[in-house]
């Protein structure tokens, strides 16, 4: 224990340290036990922090892109059944990396677009989507982790998307996933193409066309 015996300290021998201390201190020392008792009271944030999500995306740039040009027939009920026979069990992606993108039929949205990753004992998707009026690609609304078992555990970005309309994300990112690896479990053709919008001329991995 250190003791200050200077004469401005506040310290006086025999009596508590806080005797003697100025108004600003005490003041002080009673916000800041107010704060820590604030804090405490709230929910941990368990969001992936902005260079944890930067680690995870660090094989985006040269990921495989499977582009799904029509919204109707992908969000069909027939897609809809392909996908249910593939939650029986955990999910196998077609690459350890994997970009799945639809083209949006909403005023709002140009197109969404899901980079799923092979992680230990689970699939991670994280969601973008390209608005129409900028025609940019957004920051990660929501993020989830495809379990074994077939659940999806979703959270949305804690900053970026209000609690009201973060369920609208949700279906976004985990539909996409689902149905894209439905489509692909049904063995339904593919054929090479352009590059999407989502992959920049600059990121695209040598020999992509």
């Amino acid at each position: 224990m250190l003791l200050d015996m200077n004469h401005q300290s506040g310290f006086v021998y025999g009596h508590s340290p806080d005797a003697g201390a100025d108004t600003a201190t005490r003041i002080n020392t009673h916000v800041d036990a107010a704060l820590v008792a604030r804090n405490s009271r709230q929910r941990p944030r368990d969001y992936l922090g902005g260079s944890r999500v930067g680690e995870r995306l660090a094989a985006l740039p040269h990921a495989p892109i499977y582009v799904f040009p029509d919204q109707v027939a992908f969000d069909s009920d027939a897609v809809d059944l392909m996908s249910r026979q593939i939650l029986t069990g955990p999910l196998q992606l077609p690459h350890s990396d994997v970009i799945f993108e639809v083209a949006a039929a909403t005023a709002e949205y140009k197109s969404i677009a899901v980079y799923a990753r092979m992680a230990e004992t689970s699939v991670e998707g994280f969601l973008f989507v390209r608005d129409e009026r900028s025609a940019r690609w957004s920051d990660v609304p929501c993020y989830a982790r495809f379990l074994p078992d077939g659940v999806a555990d979703v959270e949305a970005h804690p900053t970026r998307i209000p609690d009201a309309v973060a369920p609208e994300f949700f279906p976004a990112l985990t539909g996409t996933v689902w149905r894209a690896l439905g489509l692909l479990h049904a063995k339904t053709p593919t054929h090479e193409g352009i590059v999407s919008h989502f992959r920049r001329s600059q990121l695209a991995r040598r020999g992509v066309r």
